[in-house]
């Protein structure tokens, strides 16, 4: 009887321990980044990925921490509409890309506790940029331009998406947020001739919109 006993009270607490262990997941994901404002005078839209582990806190709070890597190219067509607004005939190629990997802490608040699982969420956290160029065509001219920056800025995000479960342990994942971290930037233009000049400036800190579409499994 006693052995009884014993076994059933191993049953209660193997179920609760797997219980609790369900409160942690694991996420995969691809994203779509779109540059916003002034940034998007700089760079083009991009591609990315990004993995992150999640605490179930109670039933419509989950916590995560998370980090990604996407790359943009520069706009080359926007430098160049801007050149022929001043009346520059001259085609330019910058052969630069921008190399964005953040890592952030989250919360996302479930407005139900059906398998359809509609949330919004926000983060804080950093964004570690890597800006390398290589080279500079201008007219049919290639010219080196051979260098690298990285900086790492404060950022954060908001946004709104769903889970989606398939599994008993396998959701779908997809939310978009919009983005943006402390660092400025812009373009300066400027364009003189006899008897004439003009300038023209426009900063922003940089923000950017992404949509995300990923499976969480629960561990």
């Amino acid at each position: 009887m006693k052995k009884i006993k014993l076994a059933v009270l191993l049953i209660i607490l193997s179920g609760s321990f797997i219980s609790a262990q369900s409160k942690f997941g694991i996420g995969i994901g691809g994203t779509f980044v779109s540059p916003t404002g002034d940034f998007a005078d700089l760079y083009k839209s991009g591609l990315g990925g990004s993995v992150a582990l999640t605490y179930d806190l109670t039933n419509s709070m989950q916590l995560s921490l998370s980090s990604g890597y996407s790359q943009l190219s520069f706009n080359n067509d926007k430098i160049n509409e801007m050149l022929n607004a001043f009346g520059l005939n001259v085609n330019v190629d910058v052969d630069s890309k921008l190399k964005l990997i953040p890592v952030m802490a989250g919360v996302k608040y479930f407005f139900t506790e059906s398998d359809f699982k509609p949330y919004a969420s926000a983060e804080l956290g950093l964004h570690i940029i890597e800006i390398s160029a290589s080279s500079v065509k201008i007219a049919g001219g290639t010219y080196d331009a051979v260098d690298e920056e990285s900086k790492t800025a404060a950022a954060w995000g908001i946004g709104a998406g769903f889970l989606y479960k398939i599994a008993p342990a396998i959701s779908i994942d997809v939310n978009a947020k919009i983005n943006g971290n402390n660092l400025e930037v812009g373009t300066n233009n400027s364009y003189s001739e006899t008897g004439y000049s003009y300038s023209e400036t426009s900063k922003s800190t940089m923000t950017f919109f992404t949509v995300s579409a990923g499976i969480l499994f629960e561990i």
